[in-house]
Order: C-alpha cells, then structure tokens, then sequence
C-alpha cells in the first residue's frame, strides 16, 4: 500500500511538473504570437503615417502649382494678376515633379494616374511659355488664361482624387 501511494505522490509532482512546462510553453508562444502582432502593427502604422505624409506633400504641392496658374487669371481689380508675358510654369512644374516622384512610392495607381494626366496637361503650358517668350504677339494673355484656367481645374481634380482617398469625402459626409 505504502508503495501505491508512493507512486501516486510521484504521479501527482510528475503532472505539476508537467503542467507547470505546459503551461510555460503556453506562455511562452502567446507572447511570441503578440510580439510578432505588435510588430506587424507598428509595420503597417508606420506605412500609414507615411502614406498619409506622402499625401499631405502631394497636396500641398499641387496648391503652390495652383496658386501660380490662379496668378495669372484676371480676378477684378482685387486681385493682383501677373503680366501674361512673364508666364513661364517651368520652375513650379519641375519643382511639383520632383516632389511626386519622392513620394510616389506611398500614392496609390489611382492617384498616380491622376498625376501623370495632369503632367500631360500641364506639359503644354511649358510650349506656351516657351511660345510667348519667342514673340509675344503669337499668344495672348487670354489664351494664357484659358489655359490656366483648364490646369486649375485638373489640379482640382486631382486634389479630389487624393480628399477621396484619404476619406476626407466620407468624413463631411458623416459631419453633416
């Protein structure tokens, strides 16, 4: 008898033990399994918050390209208008190019494709430019303003795209 309960008290030590590893074991994984979620988690933050920076630069550069098409559209006399001789968009064209091709990575296909369209309407402003330059007779300060005129709107457009992707859209739509 004495022998029986012997064994049943190593029994006993021997299923604590075991439970004490099992339960080690377990522990052990369920933190491993929320140190990799943690770590995919501040992966796809940080992602986020660069995607959203690359947005907010894209933004803001296409409202400086737009300030300067908005300068030459005669607005009343309130407001300061250019002289259409001295159109010259290169600059703030090259200088908008540059910034999204240093944040292109984040933009989605969508947005990108927005932005190469809009490159493509922009180009010919530079032929203007370049056009006015040679003999100013050849363009006008009207079709100077036209052309302005149609690059803000395709610069509206493509703030539009990005408002839409960023959710700013559903968010007014949810504040009214």
């Amino acid at each position: 008898m004495e022998q029986i309960f012997n064994n049943l008290i190593k029994f006993l030590k021997d299923t604590q033990l075991l439970g004490a590893l099992i339960g080690s074991l377990l522990t052990i994984l369920g933190l491993y399994l929320q140190n990799i979620h943690n770590r995919k988690t501040n992966i796809l933050l940080s992602l986020l918050s660069s995607r959203n920076n690359a947005y907010q630069k894209v933004y803001e550069g296409l409202n400086r390209l737009r300030k300067y098409y908005d300068s030459f559209i005669y607005g009343g006399e309130f407001k300061e208008c250019k002289d259409h001789t001295t159109f010259s968009p290169l600059h703030k064209f090259s200088e908008f190019s540059d910034l999204f091709n240093q944040y292109s990575f984040y933009l989605d296909k969508n947005t990108k494709k927005e932005i190469n369209t809009l490159f493509s309407d922009l180009s010919i402003g530079n032929s203007i430019a370049l056009a006015a330059s040679s003999n100013s007779e050849l363009v006008t300060e009207d079709s100077i303003e036209s052309f302005c005129l149609n690059s803000i709107k395709s610069i509206d457009k493509v703030n539009e795209v990005i408002r839409d992707n960023m959710g700013f859209n559903e968010l007014e739509k949810i504040i009214k």
